[in-house]
Order: C-alpha cells, then sequence, then structure tokens
C-alpha cells in the first residue's frame, strides 16, 4: 500500500485512461477473479537477480517472470499492464498476449528512496588524492567481486577501491575458489578463464593480503548505523560527496544486476551525474545505450563504451576495464579530460534535474507512448 501511496498521482490517470475498468496493485500473487477486465502492476525493483545463478539450477526458486507468466495464462480474458523500471523486461514476455509491459521510467527516477532533486553537483574537484578513479561496492554481489579481482589483478594504478571481501576471503586458496564456482555450476566466468584467470588469482592474494583496497562490511539497512540508516540522498551528500567525487574523474559502476536482461539502472549512476564523473558502467548490456536514448553525454570521445554492445557479460566487463585502461593509468590525461568536459558534466545535471521536475508527465508519457504502439501494431 505504501508504493501505492507513494505514486499516487498516477492513479487518476489510470482510473481515466481505462474508464474506471481497471484493478491496480503492487503484488500479482493474488486472485483476480474480479469484475475489472484490466490489471496494473506497478513495480519498482528488478525481476531477476544473477545471485540466483550461483545457486544449481535445480536449487533455484522460480523466477518472479516464470511466475507472472504463470498467473496472466490463469486469466486470459483479463488484460495485464507490469509497469516496471527494467528497461528490458519486455523481451521476456513476448508470447504473453494478455501482457503489456510498460517500461514507466527508470529506478533513480522512480524508487521511492532515489530522488536526488535539489543536490548540488561537485564542479570544482581538488584532485589531491594518489588516485583519480574510484569503484565503490556495498552490498555483497558476485559480478562485483569479480570485478574488484580483474582491477586488483591487472594492477591498474591510480584507482580507489572499496568493496565488502567476505566473499572471497572465505576461501583458503584460489583453488577453492575456482571448486566452488565449478560446483554450484557458475558457466559465466568460462569465455574468459583462460585469459583471466591468471589475472583473478592475483587479484585474489591481494585480497587475502588486504592489499589495494579497503573493506567495506556490508550492513542492511534495518541494522542501525548511523551510516546504512541515512536514505541515498543523505548518504551521497554526507558519505560520498566530499570523500570521494571531490578528487576523483573516473568511476567504475558496479550496477545491481549483471548477467541478466532482468535489471535497472540505480542511484550508481546517478552518483557518477552528481559527483560529476566519467562512468565506466559494469552493467546489463545495453545500459549505455539505454542511458544515452534517455539524452546523458555518456563521454564516448572519453570513454570508451564499445564493451556495451556485447551480449557476453564477463566479455563486456573485461573489455569496459582493459580498453579504458589508458583513461584509469594516466591521472594527468583523465583530469586533463575532465576540466574539458565541465559544461558536458553540467548539462547531464540539468538534464537529471529536469527529469526530476517532470517525472509524473513522463511517466503519463511512457504509458501513453507505449500503448499507442501496442495499437499501431495491432
Amino acid at each position: 500500500m505504501e508504493l501505492i501511496k507513494h505514486f499516487s498521482f498516477i492513479l487518476p490517470y489510470i482510473n481515466d485512461l481505462f474508464d474506471q475498468d481497471v484493478m491496480v496493485t503492487v503484488s500479482f500473487d493474488r486472485d483476480f477473479n474480479i469484475q475489472q477486465s484490466n490489471i496494473v502492476i506497478l513495480t519498482t525493483d528488478h525481476w531477476g537477480d544473477d545471485e540466483y545463478l550461483l545457486t544449481p539450477p535445480d536449487c533455484r526458486p522460480q523466477s518472479m517472470i516464470d511466475c507472472l507468466k504463470i498467473k496472466v495464462r490463469q486469466y486470459p480474458t483479463k488484460t495485464f499492464y507490469l509497469m516496471t523500471v527494467c528497461p528490458f523486461l519486455e523481451e521476456f514476455f513476448t508470447d504473453e498476449k494478455n501482457l503489456i509491459v510498460i517500461h514507466w521510467g527508470n529506478d533513480f527516477m522512480l524508487h521511492p528512496d532515489t530522488d536526488y532533486s535539489g543536490i548540488s553537483p561537485v564542479m570544482e574537484k581538488e584532485f589531491s588524492k594518489n588516485w583519480h578513479w574510484v569503484s565503490l561496492s556495498n552490498n555483497l554481489r558476485v559480478h562485483r567481486s569479480i570485478c574488484h579481482l580483474i582491477l586488483l589483478g591487472l594492477d591498474i594504478k591510480h584507482g580507489y577501491q572499496r568493496f565488502d571481501p567476505s566473499w572471497i576471503i572465505r576461501h583458503e586458496s584460489w583453488k577453492s575458489f575456482k571448486s566452488y564456482l565449478k560446483y554450484n555450476k557458475y558457466p559465466y566466468l568460462n569465455s574468459i578463464s583462460r585469459k583471466f584467470y591468471p589475472v583473478m588469482e592475483k587479484g585474489f592474494l591481494k585480497v587475502k593480503n588486504s592489499e589495494g583496497y579497503d573493506a567495506k562490511k556490508y550492513l542492511h539497512r534495518d541494522n542501525k548505523s548511523a551510516e546504512v540508516g541515512m536514505n541515498l540522498k543523505e548518504n551521497f551528500n554526507q558519505s560520498l560527496k566530499n570523500v570521494f567525487y571531490q578528487h576523483s574523474a573516473i568511476e567504475v559502476v558496479t550496477e545491481t544486476v549483471f548477467i541478466n536482461q532482468t535489471g535497472i539502472i540505480t542511484e550508481k549512476y546517478l552518483n557518477t551525474v552528481y559527483g560529476s564523473n566519467f562512468p565506466i558502467i559494469i552493467g546489463m548490456h545495453r545500459t549505455v545505450a539505454h542511458l544515452r536514448s534517455l539524452g546523458f553525454d555518456m563521454f564516448d570521445d572519453i570513454i570508451d563504451h564499445s564493451y556495451d554492445e556485447i551480449v557476453d557479460p564477463y566479455v563486456r566487463m573485461t573489455k569496459a576495464i582493459t580498453d579504458n585502461r589508458k583513461m584509469l593509468e594516466d591521472k594527468g590525461v583523465a583530469i586533463s579530460a575532465w576540466f574539458d568536459c565541465q559544461d558536458r558534466f553540467q548539462q547531464n545535471y540539468r538534464l537529471i534535474e529536469a527529469i526530476y521536475q517532470n517525472k509524473e508527465h513522463m511517466v503519463k508519457q511512457q504509458i501513453h507512448n507505449t500503448l499507442d504502439r501496442k495499437k499501431t501494431r495491432n
């Protein structure tokens, strides 16, 4: 009910759109033997967590996507409208004739806890540290650990890395680490294993020796820690802005979902906009293209984003790092590029502020445009 309350601005529009013949819900795990013929499902999270991919296939829970498919097939006379912040989710439901997927906006625009509006961007930087790029990971995720292993193993200089190493250090040896992946049938590293396992082994030894990074123990928000208790806007202003973005020009952004196309684009990208950093995004295939389509300058003349076109997740990750190694290692070149792009950072900031100010109109426009496209195709 809290989510419906948060999006109360859209309810009159939805009711008018369907002439009151509609039920709006935040859950599809229910009975839909109701009078209304249209069901609108409001969601603001990802639709598939990569972490389940580290569980043997026969032990994984049924996916949310499969659950929704089963549900809509139970009610063929109803039309379901799934409102999602996942930009690529529609491709998973192409066979469902009575389900329309509407990407009504991105997580960083619509999530109740993510609203940076009014924060001033970091436009004056000191660059007084011995690093000029950052990669900051809190919540434990496999691809984040792999990314930090690769960054450490390649011995890329002039970076600050902060992450929780517990998933790595619980293994006694690199051999144990590999055996764990094999036992759990995690095949996604196979395409890079020959070239990058030696690199990752070097990174593994550095992690075990507490070398080249700061350890960050992830705490759930229910914990009473003051830092965790902050909302995302407060966290950026109080814990990130002056400590990290004041001194960095580039960020290796480790997004939430990396392998599946069921994920979201979160405040981690948003931090680079308000922090005025060049982004290298460790995220889903086509994430950069999607952000570019929204109007964001992705600094393609500074950062090589050709990795974004690669479907294989870990080939995409390694290419993102190695193709931009020059910018990561050459502090002078990176800082010079940053000063040259100040107007462009300002443009991105103005764009996100405009998105926040007009989000209600943008949501309605997304719904209208999607339904218009469906009518045209039919």
